[in-house]
């Protein structure tokens, strides 16, 4: 819960407190590690992540401290974008003991964190209308249905949503949560939630009925009719009640972000600077961009290179692969990848199913990853342990075990 309802807690009262989640974390740590009377999985099994928790933690550790005079803004916390980034590893551990320390199964823990959503997705609805007392800024982003943070907000549902194509369950009540999901992604209008809804969608129209079990086919057909009418509802919303100057909003946003995008991939794939047209994708560029280049590519040791700075000059960074460079080096941009691909090797041998729920997962992963630091976001970090879990320890309950047909 506190993960879900994390955006909210920005814009409330409840901004204060954000140092209750690390410290719920820790202390499910201890307790999770009493419960298993300290006996830790075999590394074996998950050598990638575990090589790079260790590298993370000692290389990772080192630079960051050793770089820290490199932060003249007292607000800026490099220790706590480190911390953040351990704590992404512990979550993941956390989650994987689910079953051993709660005695129920992953379907638990899904319909959990699937209703929650829910929830918390009519929620956002409401406070859009209504200004609750506790919420400190009444609708804060122009052209977006959103009390929380929109980019983190979207890719979490997406997951979620996800996580409820390969669940079991009664089809009316499939239907509701696949309808309140899908609202839920697309009235946070972002870039990026457009394009992995777009990804999950194409995914279910055409390979649906093949790989989430006896079920699938008749989740394909409800999911193009509530495809249609969430559209439907959405573009009803923004024609009969949005003004002209919110709808500009959402255009310059999506414009802007898929600028953005472009301009970032040609000049890091092909070495090509073109000209930015929009103002805000040239503000974004400089405010973020300039000064950790200039930092990272001048007067830069080998060592450097290869280990990094530490989190110090990726503060600023709203992309994962860049925060990892700058934070751990190329050799820990690499450890990440083999993390990504040791996890793909993993649900392999699981069969199937898991093989394209894993694919999925880490394709949205992997599409969060380019505007956001997903190893930093609470939010995501936690709903894409619990998408891990499953993946990896599928249930007789869970649609995902259904491997060979």
């Amino acid at each position: 819960m506190l993960a879900i309802y994390d955006g909210i807690r920005h814009n409330s009262i409840f901004y204060p407190f954000s140092f209750v989640k690390e410290v719920t974390t820790l202390l499910l740590l201890i307790v999770v590690l009493f419960e298993l009377k300290f006996r830790l999985p075999n590394p074996r099994k998950n050598i990638f992540l575990v090589l790079f928790f260790i590298y993370v933690i000692t290389v990772g550790t080192l630079t960051t401290f050793a770089f820290l005079h490199l932060v003249d803004n007292p607000k800026l916390s490099p220790i706590g974008m480190h911390v953040k980034t351990i704590e992404f590893f512990i979550l993941i551990f956390l989650f994987s003991t689910y079953e051993e320390v709660t005695k129920r199964s992953y379907l638990h823990l899904a319909n959990f964190l699937i209703n929650a959503y829910v929830v918390y997705i009519i929620f956002s609805v409401i406070s859009y209308f209504i200004h609750f007392p506790f919420i400190t800024e009444f609708r804060p982003y122009r052209g977006r249905i959103s009390s929380g943070y929109p980019t983190s907000d979207s890719q979490s549902i997406s997951i979620t949503l996800l996580i409820l194509l390969f669940t079991k369950g009664q089809i009316n009540k499939f239907i509701l949560k696949f309808f309140v999901l899908s609202l839920g992604i697309l009235m946070q209008a972002t870039t990026t939630g457009f394009a992995t809804y777009g990804f999950i969608i194409i995914t279910v129209i055409f390979f649906g009925s093949r790989f989430v079990g006896k079920e699938a086919l008749r989740k394909t057909y409800y999911s193009l009719f509530l495809i249609g009418l969430v559209l439907t509802i959405i573009v009803s919303f923004v024609v009969g009640y949005i003004d002209k100057k919110t709808l500009d909003a959402i255009t310059v946003m999506v414009t802007s972000k898929s600028e953005f995008i472009i301009y970032y991939f040609k000049l890091k794939v092909f070495g090509v600077d073109s000209e930015i047209s929009n103002h805000l994708v040239t503000a974004t560029y400089h405010i973020r961009g300039n000064a950790v280049e200039e930092a990272m590519t001048k007067h830069n040791s080998f060592i450097e290179l290869l280990f990094g700075k530490g989190v110090a000059l990726a503060i600023l960074i709203e992309n994962q692969f860049s925060f990892l460079i700058r934070s751990y080096g190329y050799l820990g941009l690499l450890f990440y990848i083999f993390f990504i691909f040791g996890a793909l090797f993993l649900a392999k041998q699981k069969g199937r199913n898991s093989f394209i729920f894993s694919i999925m997962a880490i394709s949205i992963l992997t599409l969060t990853n380019i505007s956001q630091i997903t190893t930093y976001l609470y939010q995501i970090a936690v709903t894409f342990s619990i998408a891990l879990s499953i993946c990896f320890k599928p249930q007789s309950n869970m649609e995902i075990n259904e491997i060979e047909s």
